[in-house]
């Protein structure tokens, strides 16, 4: 049996927008601390990258937008380094998904499509 918290977490998870997830937490505010300890790193990155870019376009973010070839910049995180690098390939789906990227020193890096953003042309 999943706990209020957990729900809230998983219908957060899921927004495509900083309105939507204004609208979840709107609904229980008292249980947004909970719900935000149980999302993982790359969740919580998800939703702070929603809210810098509240008029962004969602499809700017999501995985649909970026495929193999594109050059990306990838953000630092705990297990990312910060630079630029070509997709090779991308697994799974929504924000779960994951990019194989060739960085320009040779190494791939395997990144989730919250770390990175498609680099301008």
């Amino acid at each position: 049996m999943t706990t209020p918290a957990a729900r809230l977490a998983q219908k957060i998870k899921s927004c495509q927008s900083w309105a939507e997830v204004e609208n979840r937490i709107r609904l229980c505010p008292q249980l947004k601390s909970e719900a935000w300890e149980l999302l993982t790193p790359t969740e919580r990155a998800y939703i702070k990258r929603l809210k810098q870019s509240p008029t962004q376009s969602p499809s700017s973010i999501t995985p649909s937008s970026i495929n193999e070839g594109d050059l990306v910049v990838v953000s630092p995180s705990t297990y990312t380094r910060a630079g630029e690098g070509v997709v090779e390939d991308a697994r799974g789906y929504g924000f779960l998904r994951m990019l194989e990227v060739r960085r320009s020193d040779g190494r791939l890096q395997i990144v989730s499509i919250a770390e990175v953003r498609k680099q301008s042309s």
